[in-house]
């Protein structure tokens, strides 16, 4: 039965600002994957642990639940199946360990707790990098579920990120321990390793505790630890049963603590992986809530310019440069909802609506300009426009998020503001190309970077969007009308444009349960 969970929602305030509420769940996945790919790795996640166990001599090793269960792994043998039988000595289940040659040697972290706990629950939390980068995490889990092999691509797929420091920070901080423990459950019990019903529950709740506790400790809430354990704990929600949305709330809780630490506490890398983990799903909150980014600010404008400068991978400085241009997005899409319910007069509303044009042109050409830059600098890559040809990072595949849905979003605010008739059917024929040009890339890595689809189908109703409303959008514009009948054909064609697109994404994804 899923067990009883506190009736009340712990409170946490951090001074100075609006309460944090984290939410708790006890959903759990369906025991036991069916796919043979996804029992692949499973085999060697589970290898490598008995390996490390029978290098060190860990025959001792308590079981992963010490509360409930005083398990204890013996000397294991190889049976006739080729599995290794690992017996216990309490009467919980049995659990069946791959035997495989041992892996190649590979730098490994020092035998220290984030080894016991790796050991203990059967799975290595920096494995998880893939699942970083999500921005509609409902979405992300679906098409998961819906295609169980991308599991192993996702599993495999390594780049750079903050769970990489986990292993050398863990111990440093209860709240990110409490965090760990919790993913590392989560994620082993989705590959099915055996872990008690009422582990889960117990670990998520103490992890919030612990999360809620710092948060309340003016000495500890503005530190990069307290950060990671909310982008942990939305990635445990992630891997989990979206049925609420509850990573909604994980998320606007790490949003909170990005507006309170500022630039200012940005001193590592740690902390630069950390917001660029969360960065891009910031905007898209921001864009559903109709607000201007926070990143508008001059002090996060030169932090970006700083962190563009700083960085030595042409890939990273240019994800830096990239987001400090789109950051004025949220704040364009409101204006124009903002311009479009005014009562102004005609020369009052021309007058803003070239204010916001203005605004999008220079993102545009910031765009485009620092695109080109990128492809001119040493070792040259290619345009983040052309087909991939091999598996790309993840930096580069988000790069390609950036210019692709951006550019084609904004052409659309080209096409709807503009008072010149050819420039806004070439913004339209551009966000047509675009849309085209991200679909098309989806279908062409299914096989290639099965990783790159997975992200691109996440952002792709955007692009069906825009490619599904080309008639309409093609369509003669009224430009010899009365100004008032042109304006109200101009502002209904966007508004029922993009309110279709929100209702269908945004809403879905990110209102609070």
């Amino acid at each position: 039965m899923r067990p009883r969970l506190p009736f009340k929602k712990p409170r946490c305030r951090a001074q100075q600002g609006p309460a944090f509420v984290f939410v708790d769940t006890a959903d759990s996945l369906p025991h036991g994957p069916q796919d043979k790919d996804v029992r692949v790795i499973i085999r060697r996640q589970a290898a490598r642990s008995g390996c490390r166990r029978r290098r060190d001599g860990s025959t001792g090793e308590r079981g992963v639940d010490d509360a409930d269960c005083k398990d204890i792994l013996v000397p294991v043998e190889v049976g006739h199946t080729g599995l290794v039988l690992v017996t216990q000595d309490t009467g919980c289940p049995r659990m069946l360990l791959a035997h495989v040659p041992p892996p190649a040697p590979v730098p490994q972290p020092s035998y220290n707790g984030y080894e016991t706990l790796r050991v203990r629950y059967n799975f290595d939390v920096t494995d998880l990098t893939s699942f970083t980068d999500v921005d509609l995490g409902k979405t992300a889990y679906l098409l998961l579920r819906d295609q169980p092999t991308r599991l192993v691509s996702l599993l495999q797929k390594r780049s750079s990120s903050f769970l990489s420091h986990l292993p050398s920070r863990y111990g440093s901080s209860q709240c990110l321990d409490d965090a760990i423990h919790c993913v590392a459950a989560r994620a082993g019990q989705m590959l099915g390793f055996p872990i008690r019903a009422s582990t889960l529950p117990a670990l998520y709740v103490k992890a919030l505790n612990s999360l809620q506790a710092a948060i309340e400790d003016r000495t500890q809430y503005l530190g990069a630890d307290v950060y990671c354990a909310t982008r942990l704990l939305a990635i445990y929600e992630l891997i989990g049963l979206p049925d609420a949305n509850h990573w909604v709330h994980h998320n606007r809780g790490g949003i909170k603590l990005v507006e309170l630490r500022g630039p200012r506490n940005l001193k590592s890398e740690f902390d630069w992986l950390l917001l660029r983990s969360q960065g891009p799903s910031i905007l898209v909150d921001e864009m559903y809530r109709k607000q201007a980014s926070i990143f508008e600010a001059p002090e996060w404008q030169r932090f970006f310019e700083h962190a563009s400068k700083t960085e030595t991978d042409l890939d990273s400085s240019l994800w830096w440069e990239f987001f400090g241009a789109i950051s004025f997005m949220p704040g364009i899409l409101r204006d124009m909802r903002v311009l479009f319910d005014s009562t102004l007069s005609q020369p009052e509303y021309l007058a803003q609506s070239w204010d916001i044009l203005e605004r999008t042109h220079k993102m545009h050409s910031s765009l485009h300009d620092s695109h080109l830059r990128y492809q001119q600098r040493p070792p040259y890559p290619p345009s983040l426009f052309d087909l991939p040809v091999c598996v790309e990072s993840t930096v580069r595949v988000r790069l390609r998020g950036f210019l692709l849905y951006v550019i084609m979003y904004i052409s659309r605010v080209t096409a709807t503001l503009s008072l010149n008739e050819a420039e806004c059917a070439a913004s339209e024929a551009e966000a047509q190309a675009f849309a085209a040009q991200a679909l098309l890339t989806e279908k062409m890595t299914a096989q290639l970077d099965p990783t790159m689809t997975w992200h691109l189908e996440q952002r792709n109703a955007l692009a069906h969007s825009i490619i599904q409303t080309r008639h309409f959008w093609a369509s003669h514009l009224p430009y010899g009308r009365p100004w008032e009948e042109q304006k109200y054909y101009l502002a209904q064609r966007w508004l029922h444009w993009e309110d279709s697109w929100r209702d269908s994404v945004l809403t879905v994804e990110l209102e609070e349960a």
